[in-house]
């Protein structure tokens, strides 16, 4: 399993507006893809609370970019701390052929599916920092900042690096939570 460190937080104005601040600091749109995802959750699961249902899913994720297609299934590991700040996470994946016969894969071995996410995802850079804003849904717009950059030299040492780019750009943000799970909060509005 690869474990990684990322911050997810929610946005607190339109895309429009928040497209503008990036702009305000040197940010350029680097890079454009969606991402389908299907969470299929263990039958056995149902009665849980939705941390413990989503802790619980396997996805069937499908990545479109201009050039290529990729299709996998997903599992997401994490663990979180007393405030329900994620600790450690990491996920691993398998490379598929098909969303459809994977689904009925999984049916069979008694998933179902519980939700889904369409998730339009735009990479700005500057000079110093890349950031991932992510249109979920038509309804959520989110920044996600992995420590990993993929189009500039630069790695985030910590968390707390990460939190201070959402500061440094005056990003402004729903609540004060880094740790936002994107699929719980589609899945309460679902309910």
């Amino acid at each position: 399993m690869k474990f990684e460190k990322e911050i997810t937080v929610e946005v607190a104005c339109s895309f429009e507006q928040l497209n503008e601040q990036l702009k305000k600091f040197g940010f350029k749109e680097v890079r454009q893809y969606d991402i389908r995802d299907i969470y299929m959750l263990e039958k056995r699961y149902k009665e849980e609370n939705y941390l413990v249902q989503l802790d619980h899913c396997v996805l069937i994720r499908d990545i479109i970019e201009p050039d290529k297609e990729k299709k996998q299934i997903e599992y997401k590991y994490k663990e979180y701390g007393k405030n329900r700040e994620i600790l450690k996470q990491g996920k691993v994946n398998c490379k598929i052929e098909s969303i459809k016969d994977a689904k009925k894969l999984l049916e069979y071995m008694q998933y179902e599916e519980l939700l889904r996410i369409d998730d339009h995802i735009i990479v700005y850079a500057n000079q110093e920092d890349e950031i991932a804003v992510q249109l979920v849904n038509d309804k959520h717009i989110y920044i996600e900042i992995e420590e990993k950059c993929y189009t500039i030299n630069r790695v985030y040492r910590n968390i707390e690096e990460m939190k201070n780019v959402i500061a440094k750009y005056t990003i402004p943000m729903k609540e004060n939570n880094y740790y936002v799970r994107k699929a719980e909060i589609e899945l309460r509005e679902s309910k």
